[in-house]
Order: C-alpha cells, then structure tokens, then sequence
C-alpha cells in the first residue's frame, strides 16, 4: 500500500471538483445510475428469493395439531414476513445509494481513473460489497440446507452489511480528511 500525502489528496479533490463545474460535461443517464446503485441489494435479494423457492419447491406438507395439512405459506409465515422487510429494506437501500452512484458517474471515466482518492475508494467499495454479497448468499444457502427460519434473518443480514459497509466508507473517507468536500462534491453534482 503506497502512502498518500496531504498534497495529493487536495490536488485529487481539486481535479474531480474542477471536473464537476465543467460545463461541457455530458449528463449522467439516470438508468446507469439506478443500475449502479441497485446491483449490490438486487443480488442480495435475487438470493433471498432463490433461497425461498428452493423452499417451497421441496416443502413436504405437514399436519397441525388437528391433523389438517399445513400449506408452505402457514408453515413458513413469519419467515415470509420476514422475507419481505427484505424486499423493503433492498429497495430502501438502492434509494440511498442512488445519489452516491450519481455524482460518481457525473465525473468523467477519465478523471476517476486518475483520481488516487476514488479508486481507492472504488477497491474498498468493491471489497465491501463482494464480502457481504458472500455473506447474504451463505445465509440464504444455510436457509436451504441447515434450517429454514434463518430465512427470517434475511432483513436483519442485509441492513447489518450494508451499516457496516457504510461506517468502514465513512472511515476511510474521515482517514483522507475529505468529508466536507464530499458534500461540495454531492451539492455540485445535484445541480446538474
């Protein structure tokens, strides 16, 4: 891991706040955005869901204390329920990553292919994301093969990766001392 100076890091938060007040810059499509920002919780969820019906299509009814059949849908409830928070909470977490994937792509691909601060940031952003996508899958994948009420623990697994994911980003951005400039550079890209 080189070492960063003081130095470099204003001169790379100069160049993408130059790059942001460029008038000629094209505009950011609002679909690469939404796709940027819901990849990470889409995956996440298309694993859930996977899992889900894997458990529905290998349920084997069971009968109550009255001897009726349980359906999958009365045998499974809670977990169900649980199941769909994640739905919610997946899409509470594209919202929120919506306006970071915006100002990312509204700097151009070659200024963020020099900037020092963004690929560093992109390294960790895409560590984070592959080691709590394995995480989410491994619950998932226990749901279908040790106990299926680890289901329930779908929406509780994806918020916790995703917080965590969150306080080591704003780690690393206080550790590089640029907070302030990341709102100017947030405040520059919504103008757009």
């Amino acid at each position: 891991m080189e070492t960063i100076t003081r130095n470099q890091i204003n001169q790379d938060m100069n160049m993408l706040i130059g790059s942001l007040q460029d008038e000629d810059r094209p505009i950011v499509s609002p679909l690469a955005a939404m796709r940027l920002s819901i990849t990470w919780p889409l995956l996440c969820i298309v694993a859930y869901s996977a899992s889900v019906l894997w458990l529905a299509l290998n349920y084997v009814p069971e009968s109550d204390a009255f001897g009726n059949p349980l359906t999958f849908f009365s045998h499974m409830g809670i977990e169900l329920g649980f199941f769909a928070f994640s739905f919610i909470f997946g899409i509470a977490i594209s919202t929120g990553l919506y306006v970071p994937s915006l100002v990312y792509l509204s700097i151009p691909a070659s200024v963020r292919n020099q900037s020092i601060i963004l690929l560093n940031l992109k390294r960790l952003v895409k560590r984070l994301a592959v080691a709590s996508l394995i995480i989410n899958m491994a619950v998932a994948v226990a749901a279908c093969t040790y106990n299926e009420i680890l289901i329930g623990a779908a929406p509780f697994v994806l918020i916790l990766s995703f917080i965590v994911m969150q306080v080591v980003i704003s780690a690393e951005v206080t550790r590089y001392g640029i907070g302030g400039m990341m709102k100017k550079l947030t405040t520059l890209a919504k103008k757009i």
